[in-house]
Order: structure tokens, then C-alpha cells, then sequence
């Protein structure tokens, strides 16, 4: 992240990864904590909530390079294979996480997915 303010140019990558990294860190020393039982309970949230924001900002970061990269026509190498796979296996630990939350026994109401599509739309 500094390199990239030094060098004045985008930092929406390296914050992603600096965000990821400190959630990563936290959930750590949370497990850590608890399991040597100098935690009781995980603070704020549960750890699989951290596991999960974790993985979003993963996600997006992978995504967004992975895009940066094919708008940028890269050869199809090792670099762009390495990045769809790293895209992959984000999607896999976000989808794993979300099950481990229990979001898929989750009953919404039906408008909830017409109003996620139209957001997506609208921010596309």
C-alpha cells in the first residue's frame, strides 16, 4: 500500500489485500485465544462472520486483478492461469464459508432476490 501512494498510483488493490491481511490476522489471534481458553467467545462476531469477510476481500481483489488483466489482453501464461485459479478457489472458500454459516438454510422473501439482481444491475 505504501509503495503504491509513494509511486501515486491506484491503491484499491493493495488496500483490499492490507484489509484482507488484517481480518486474516485477527481472526488468527482470535482461534488462537480461544483455543488456549484466554477467550471465552469471539468478540463482535463469530469467527466464521471474519472467515467470511476475509474471503470477500479475497475475492474481489483476485476478481478485480483477474479483469485488470484480461482488459489488459495478458497472454494466456502462468500469470493470468495462476490469477483464474486463485479466482476459483476464492469463489470455493467464500461458497464453503457461506455454508458453514448456515446461509443456505436462510429463508428470504421473494422480492430479496429481484432487489439483489437489481442492485448488481445498477452497479454494474
Amino acid at each position: 500500500l505504501l509503495r503504491a501512494l509513494r509511486a501515486r498510483t491506484s491503491t484499491l488493490l493493495p488496500a483490499i489485500g492490507v484489509t484482507a491481511a488484517s481480518l486474516l490476522t485477527w481472526l488468527g489471534s482470535i482461534l488462537m485465544l480461544m483455543q488456549h481458553q484466554l477467550l471465552a467467545k469471539s468478540p463482535l462476531l463469530p469467527p466464521l462472520v471474519y472467515a467470511q469477510m476475509t474471503s470477500s476481500c479475497l475475492g474481489l481483489g483476485n476478481s478485480i486483478r483477474l479483469k485488470q488483466m484480461l482488459a489488459a489482453r495478458s497472454p494466456f501464461d502462468k500469470a493470468l492461469a495462476g490469477q483464474l485459479v486463485k479466482v476459483c478457489a476464492s469463489s470455493l472458500l467464500l461458497s464453503g464459508n457461506a455454508l458453514g454459516l448456515g446461509w443456505h438454510e436462510l429463508r428470504e422473501p421473494r422480492w430479496a432476490a429481484a432487489a439483489v439482481l437489481v442492485l448488481a444491475t445498477a452497479l454494474r
